[in-house]
């Protein structure tokens, strides 16, 4: 029973008590009294936990996007890490809870699964001033309604355009574009047994969910959409997204003399075609190098194309990822790729039968569908980086 449904039917009764008596000419009994204290008592403590449930849904409103038929889900960030996957997890754990008190348990059961919406935000963490900590968190998204789609790829693109003079024949631009069929990929891990009573308290199991649960799904995206090989026919047959370092028609920069003149080639390179560098995605040692470069003879100094504090080379977001291979990075045109995600959202399960009820304990699997749609081939430059500076 729904929390405001619990509400009204204790109203009811104890309406229902004083009616009675009422009806009778009497005065209320002891026991009457008391149980209508303690129907009185339950009811307030449930409009509290309504009205603290009615704030954090307005809190987390301005982090998580949640409903899966609104149109604006495309486009936005992937809220898995950071300010958003703490949110996202208070959300979740919010959802586990109600379910349970639907169901009558006032505790974390010893078996369950929810189905919830892939968190989402509307902005990346540049636009708000901050950092960004992940690749997932700056690359857009596109809620696919079938495991299996198909999106448009430009493949060939030379502009022929030109002032034509009266009666002259129009050139003609050469725009190669082809159909991509593509798969979302399920994605998925259990976490180690977890003792039950940890879990009762709501703030450790949003934890558990945000550091836990969707980091672990994160971190596998991410190194699938960096180095993701694609299908590998067995034996062992093995599944895999087509990754940016893997996919056909993406631009290639060699070492020039240094790590920063090598990131500005890049750079120009998408720029020549009319792309526009969005970020550059680097190692974190590469990014280490980069900041800790001493100022010598010829090289660049603070003020320079460097900005540490908000972790910018000449001007673009730069991103560390372990997923990225130490001497190598990607510039990206932000415009031409995104993440694809299921519409049926994120799978939560958790059971504690078997040997873990002996020990009081739970496992959680968690899973959701993913993939990769590179729309622009060449607005994605795959950089070889110099082995070091000065």
């Amino acid at each position: 029973m729904k929390i405001k449904d619990q509400i009204t039917e204790l109203v009811k009764s104890m309406e229902s008590i004083v009616q009675g008596a009422q009806g009778q000419g009497r005065e209320l009994t002891r026991s009457e009294a008391e149980l209508i204290e303690a129907k009185g008592a339950e009811a307030t403590k449930l409009r509290e936990r309504l009205a603290a449930i009615a704030k954090s849904e307005a809190l987390l409103a301005e982090l998580v996007v949640s409903g899966k038929d609104s149109p604006t889900r495309d486009g936005q960030h992937l809220a898995l890490t950071g300010r958003g996957a703490k949110s996202a997890g208070e959300q979740i754990a919010m959802q586990i809870r109600e379910s349970h008190l639907d169901r009558g348990f006032k505790s974390f059961s010893s078996a369950g699964q929810i189905m919830t919406t892939v968190p989402l935000i509307p902005d990346t963490p540049i636009e708000q001033g901050r950092v960004a900590v992940s690749i997932l968190d700056l690359l857009p998204t596109v809620e696919r309604s079938t495991p299996n789609y198909n999106y448009l790829r430009q493949s060939v693109f030379t502009n022929n355009a030109a002032i034509v003079n009266p009666g002259e024949e129009k050139p003609t631009s050469t725009t190669s574009v082809e159909t991509v069929p593509a798969e979302l990929r399920v994605f998925a891990h259990l976490s180690d047994p977890v003792d039950k009573c940890v879990l009762q308290d709501n703030a450790a199991l949003s934890t558990f969910i945000a550091r836990q649960l969707l980091w672990g799904l994160q971190v596998r995206v991410q190194e699938e959409i960096v180095n993701g090989e694609g299908d590998v026919e067995g034996p062992p047959e093995e599944n895999h997204l087509v990754g940016l370092f893997s996919t056909t028609g993406v631009q290639d920069q060699a070492a020039g003399a240094d790590r920063v003149t090598t990131l500005r080639a890049a750079s120009t390179k998408l720029e020549v075609l009319g792309f526009e560098t969005g970020a550059f995605i680097l190692n974190s040692k590469d990014w280490e190098a980069i900041e800790t470069a001493r100022a010598t003879s010829g090289s660049f100094d603070l003020g320079g194309p460097v900005d540490r504090a908000a972790r910018k080379v000449w001007g673009v977001p730069v991103v560390t990822s372990p997923s990225v291979p130490e001497g190598q990075a990607l510039a990206v045109d932000l415009s031409a790729l995104a993440v694809d995600f299921g519409a049926e959202g994120i799978h939560i399960e958790w059971d504690g039968s078997g040997d873990l009820f002996d020990k009081n304990q739970v496992r959680v699997r968690v899973e959701g569908r993913f993939g990769l749609s590179v729309f622009q081939p060449q607005g994605i430059v795959a950089i070889t980086l110099t082995a070091g500076e000065g």
